[in-house]
């Protein structure tokens, strides 16, 4: 499949939003599997609107965050967004979306060893994503191996807190940045 890589503009904004959302929904299903729809609701009241903000966010409010899309004959088929660190020479990429048609076909994959080399050209020597230990997140997880990146453990424990805890027991405030729950932290180390 021949696809161009290209930077991403404000006009793409839209587009990646509402891809993000076609490509993220298998996601946001494993993980009320996992979390259970009490802690789900409570962390994703409305998964929509909160994967949209962070679209925005990343692709657009972002000034430290690069994006490039895979366009194929005029049409996105993906998208994929970074942040370099050079005082410590890593890089991390935020945000990867496939369009649900076009999956599969090694755009993720393409996408990421296209950003690895720009990472490389600009002396990055420890390229990071964090993705999901979920069902949901398999596919991510196949792509981001596939393009080199070294799976390694890392989680976070979530607990619901009400007033039936003792005191002192942290409560979750709302914030979804909380729980990234059983998420795999991959590296790359072998530039």
């Amino acid at each position: 499949m021949k696809f161009a890589i290209r930077p991403a503009s404000n006009d793409d904004i839209e587009e990646l939003i509402q891809l993000s959302l076609l490509a993220w929904a298998p996601v946001f299903i494993s993980f009320e599997q996992v979390l259970g729809s009490k802690i789900y609701s409570l962390l994703y009241p409305d998964w929509q609107k909160q994967q949209s903000e962070v679209v925005k966010h990343f692709c657009k409010d972002d000034e430290k965050t690069i994006v490039w899309v895979a366009e194929l004959e005029g049409i996105i088929a993906g998208f994929i967004a970074y942040t370099l660190n050079i005082e410590d020479k890593s890089g991390e990429v935020e945000l990867l979306a496939v369009h649900p048609e076009y999956q599969n076909r090694g755009i993720g994959t393409q996408l990421n060893k296209f950003v690895l080399a720009k990472m490389k050209e600009n002396g990055i020597k420890l390229a990071v994503v964090g993705t999901g230990g979920d069902t949901g997140h398999a596919p991510a997880r196949t792509t981001y191996e596939k393009a080199g990146y070294t799976p390694c453990l890392w989680f976070v424990i979530i607990k619901l807190c009400n007033s039936r805890y003792p005191s002192g027991t942290h409560t979750f405030d709302g914030n979804s940045d909380q729980c990234m729950s059983q998420f795999l932290c991959i590296n790359n180390v072998g530039f």
